[in-house]
């Protein structure tokens, strides 16, 4: 496994090194376009301009990196207590890769699933997911997506993306400079000085500079989607070996390129750094692709015989008719699959990722005793409100308890529910029923459901009545499910324009 890190980080070493090359020509460039008439120095104060900008870019990433790249997004940290399946899922594959920690947790409030890693190094990387992609994967694939991204963190991706990516900023940021330079008033000039006769040699050399700061972007941004598709495919192999699962993988892969959702906040400047690229997921490869193509990833992950590197090369070998992973991945030893997916009741989520992230928005969540559950946003600016359902008053919690309770970090019981008086009124207590009502509420014979006798009223108030019980139900204009449990004996109360039909007589 090593052999491959090494080699890969050879290579991004080499493309790191020629994307230098190409920043230090943009900073002479943009020198030469600064100061047309004394382009010596110009070289110099591009140059140094350059490195200026570099340094400011790399130290405010390397400082807060969650802050550069999570900007534009609306995402935030969550803990386990929110989502523990996911924090479950995250360490599961840290243990899996060795690593000493494991990284942080963000949630970015997107329909669309995809994910990606980023981060300095193993003590500082992050991994974020999409509410999009927690919707629609189950355990066992958002094991494969999570291996894949903890891949990148082991095998130090990450670090060299940081570097890569602040560079590349760096070169488009002096290109759109000398541009808007040149556009203003420095083109005029030195034209100006051209027409004159003023130094034919200095005119090559602008007119050189002039190019360069054209194409370097495009070729900046080549390296940088080169030494993306490389480390993809080893991230791939990384995930089939920490899950032993390969299906789980190629399946998100799957369902996260042909979702019919798409991403509504993204950038060329991100987009290598998901597990899909978000703006182009399927297609051909081609030197503008920052990802290998999907369809062939899934093939070579589904044509694996076992979970090793080993298994991926010859499956790679297979499907490209080339070996993607260095000769020594042959020398590995092979990993047998685990046949069975992972059972989906080992961790589950109280909270949905929407509801995690209304939560820190400052949405209350509320609970009525009638088993409905209410988001109230942080504007209503009321004290308490009518359950839609029963009627019944809510207290909506303030300060640091709205916000805890919201995040389902604490329940006293308290907040959130019925006042004393108001659920005399609404629901008998037991102590208040008569020994021949909490005979009937405790007989263990009682009905699971009943269809309603009455039909449901849609956009009006409406009073119902349980037909074990007699208690009466109060719905609200917004209720359309189609059946509803009586909170005073618990029986599935169905309306009945949705109790099943009889079969007919042929």
């Amino acid at each position: 496994m090593w052999d491959q890190i090494r080699a890969n980080q050879r290579r991004s070493r080499f493309l790191l090194f020629l994307m230098f090359l190409l920043w230090l020509g943009v900073g002479a460039s943009f020198g030469v376009v600064l100061l047309p008439e004394n382009q010596e120095t110009g070289i110099l104060g591009g140059m140094a301009i350059g490195l200026f900008l570099f340094l400011v870019q790399y130290f405010v990433y390397a400082s807060t990196p969650e802050t550069v790249v999570l900007s534009g997004w609306d995402a935030k940290e969550v803990s386990r207590e929110e989502l523990p399946q996911l924090h479950n899922v995250v360490e599961e594959m840290t243990i899996a890769a060795g690593l000493k920690k494991p990284p942080r947790v963000y949630l970015i409030y997107e329909d669309a699933p995809n994910a990606f890693a980023f981060g300095q190094d193993e003590d500082r990387a992050c991994v974020a997911v999409t509410s999009g992609l927690l919707d629609m994967l189950n355990r066992s694939e958002l094991q494969g997506v999570i291996a894949h991204e903890i891949g990148h963190i082991r095998n130090r991706d990450i670090k060299f993306m940081t570097l890569a990516a602040v560079m590349l900023g760096t070169i488009v940021v002096l290109s759109d400079l000398a541009i808007r330079i040149l556009y203003y008033g420095g083109g005029r000039s030195r034209r100006r000085s051209s027409s004159q006769g003023e130094g034919q040699a200095q005119a090559i050399i602008f007119l050189v500079a002039l190019i360069f700061i054209i194409l370097s972007p495009l070729v900046a941004q080549l390296l940088y989607f080169a030494s993306s598709r490389r480390r993809e495919y080893l991230a791939d192999a990384s995930g089939a070996m920490f899950t032993r699962y390969p299906e789980g993988l190629a399946s998100a892969l799957e369902k996260i390129a042909y979702a019919p959702i798409k991403m509504t906040t993204v950038n060329r400047a991100t987009a290598p750094m998901f597990i899909v690229n978000p703006l182009k997921a399927t297609g051909g490869d081609s030197l503008f692709s920052t990802h290998p193509p999907v369809e062939k990833r899934i093939a070579i992950l589904r044509s694996m015989a076992g979970a090793g590197l080993v298994d991926y090369a010859k499956a790679a070998e297979k499907v490209l008719g080339t070996n993607i992973l260095p000769p020594s991945a042959l020398n590995e030893v092979s990993v047998p699959l685990r046949t069975e997916p992972t059972s989906e009741a080992d961790v589950t989520d109280a909270l949905t990722p929407k509801d995690v992230l209304r939560a820190r928005s400052g949405y209350k969540m509320l609970t009525c005793d009638c088993g409905l559950t209410m988001k109230v946003p942080p504007t209503l600016g009321l004290q308490t409100v009518p359950c839609p359902r029963c009627g019944a008053s809510l207290t909506v919690p303030a300060g640091e308890a709205a916000v805890a309770v919201a995040s389902g970090l604490v329940g006293d019981g308290t907040l959130g529910s019925h006042s004393q008086s108001e659920h005399a009124d609404k629901s008998p207590t037991p102590e208040t029923e008569d020994a021949e009502t909490l005979a009937k509420l405790n007989n263990p014979n009682k009905p699971d459901s009943l269809v309603l006798n009455v039909a449901r009223k849609p956009r009006r108030w409406q009073t119902i009545e349980c037909g074990y019980c007699q208690q009466p139900i109060q719905l609200s204009p917004a209720f359309s499910a189609k059946w509803i449990r009586c909170p005073r004996c618990g029986v599935k109360l169905i309306f009945p324009e949705s109790a099943p039909q009889p079969a007919k007589a042929p």
